[in-house]
């Protein structure tokens, strides 16, 4: 999947993440950063088939980090205290 693909993908509504259970503010900060191991990490997902409309209702395929799970849980606070600095800067655009 390109760069491109995937960024007019989730511009839709990031409908899978949202099926997946996926907080707003980790599909936003995916699709602000396209670039980001979050973003990359969800990459791997669709392309291995982890995560695609047939089973996105089983939810997240597996725990990513404590940064990655508190973000897609929605938990900003745990999430920025957890983020290195380039994330704190992208979770302050993202809020």
């Amino acid at each position: 999947m390109t760069e491109q693909k995937f960024t007019s993908e989730f511009a839709e509504g990031g409908n899978l993440l949202e099926r997946a259970g996926a907080s707003e503010m980790f599909v936003e900060f995916v699709r602000r950063y396209p670039e980001s191991n979050v973003a990359s990490q969800v990459r791997f997902w669709i392309k291995s088939g982890q995560l695609a409309d047939d089973n996105a209702e089983a939810g997240r395929p597996h725990s990513s980090g404590y940064f990655f799970d508190m973000l897609w849980d929605g938990n900003y606070e745990e999430a920025y205290q957890n983020a290195d600095l380039e994330n704190r800067r992208r979770l302050d655009d993202v809020l």
